[in-house]
């Protein structure tokens, strides 16, 4: 390993020990080499994460919180460099071999101990007639980029949730290749505030596709919800064009692969986009990957919303007698199937989510539409609200 790439303070042997510990992914890496590195710059070097105090630990947290109070750091950003901080405290405390007598100097200090929500604007989101620009011209890119760009726009997967796609993550029964080919992706982690064992958890209990990652001291458990989508017919023989043993390998090498044989990343897949944009001739600024992945999220959240209050009106109304209430269900149905249409032109529906949509990803879209109103959901995916009569 090079000395470049070992952070300032630490061993090699310290720092190979805290990558294979924490199982860290290659951006992760990145991110905990620099916040280590921030912590050493700090003070001209007398703050280590090897041997700073708790008190030292509480005055680098104050400096931080003061630099999200000037607007030089955002308030994600502060969260994120202190509960990696806390991380790799944590961590250290198990390896006394290494670092003998570690006490984590960061746990229990409970500023900004929540992160805050992300603050939504009209400019955070891409204009939703390019992204439909880009969708009706995803026949002039590669398979591969095909694929890639469907899944955001569709899935609403992150740009790390591309890169870490894994061939084992689909599955089709090998002895009926006629069934449905589905996938089940990593679709993020939510938090439970409660007292109780993580074992006694609804969600552990009540059969939620759930794996308990950890306790924080605020006495909340993080979870990770692991969603199954199930593809249409179509769409699953675009994926197994694509890759043959898709649903059968249960290989865990990465889905998604450069023309170098390198991961997916961010950078990879920012420079993809920009040449799709330039092939369906817009501007190459116009759409990032994050901005895809927001117009995914809604859409896929609308399709899924209108599939199953569809479902439930439906089957209300086979039972409804009242013709004032059987009046309404129909309106509600009218402005679902109004919906659904709207949102299979501006580009096909490639599936569903099985069970219930994804809780991590229900969360982000509350908390967009509590920012921008009910209407914003509509319009951030192309559909006028004047046209649709009711909306739920």
């Amino acid at each position: 390993m090079s000395k470049k790439h070992i952070p300032i303070g630490l061993t090699e042997l310290e720092w190979e020990t805290i990558i294979e510990g924490l199982n860290l992914k290659n951006a992760t890496v990145n991110d905990y080499r620099k916040v280590i590195n921030l912590l050493h710059r700090f003070k001209n070097g007398t703050y280590r994460i090897q041997t700073i105090s708790k008190e030292q630990a509480d005055t680098y947290f104050s400096y931080l919180d003061e630099r999200q109070q000037n607007d030089e750091l955002s308030i994600n950003t502060v969260h994120r460099y202190q509960a990696t901080l806390r991380s790799i405290g944590t961590f250290m405390e198990t390896k006394p071999d290494i670092w003998p007598n570690y006490k984590n100097p960061f746990s229990r200090l409970v500023r900004n101990e929540t992160r805050a929500r992300t603050r939504y604007s009209k400019e955070t989101f891409a204009n939703p007639s390019v992204v439909a620009t880009l969708l009706n011209n995803l026949d002039k890119l590669d398979p591969q980029d095909q694929i890639i760009i469907g899944f955001m726009a569709n899935l609403g997967m992150t740009p790390t949730q591309i890169q870490n796609l894994q061939v084992s993550c689909f599955d089709r029964r090998v002895r009926n290749p006629e069934l449905p080919l589905t996938g089940e992706f990593d679709t993020g982690t939510f938090l439970e505030y409660t007292n109780r064992h993580y074992r006694l958890s609804p969600y552990r209990t009540g059969g939620y596709p759930v794996r308990y990652v950890k306790r924080s001291p605020n006495r909340t458990i993080t979870w990770k919800y692991l969603g199954t989508f199930e593809f249409s017919e179509d769409y699953k023989n675009q994926l197994v064009d694509f890759y043959r043993n898709i649903g059968v390998s249960k290989d865990t090498r990465k889905f998604f692969m450069t023309q170098r044989h390198l991961e997916f990343n961010y950078r990879a897949m920012h420079h993809m986009i920009m040449l799709a944009c330039k092939e369906a001739g817009i501007d190459s600024k116009d759409v990032t990957p994050y901005q895809l992945s927001l117009y995914g999220l809604i859409r896929s959240y609308l399709i899924d919303t209108s599939r199953r209050k569809k479902e439930t009106i439906e089957a209300t109304l086979a039972l409804e007698t009242n013709d004032a209430r059987k009046a309404e269900l129909n309106r509600q149905l009218t402005t679902l199937n109004a919906i659904y249409e709207k949102l299979a032109e501006t580009a096909p529906i490639i599936g569903y989510w099985q069970d219930r949509f994804p809780i991590p990803l229900e969360i982000q879209v509350k908390a967009i539409r509590k920012q921008m109103g009910v209407n914003f959901l509509l319009e951030a995916v192309g559909i006028d609200p004047n046209e649709v009569p009711y909306f739920i």
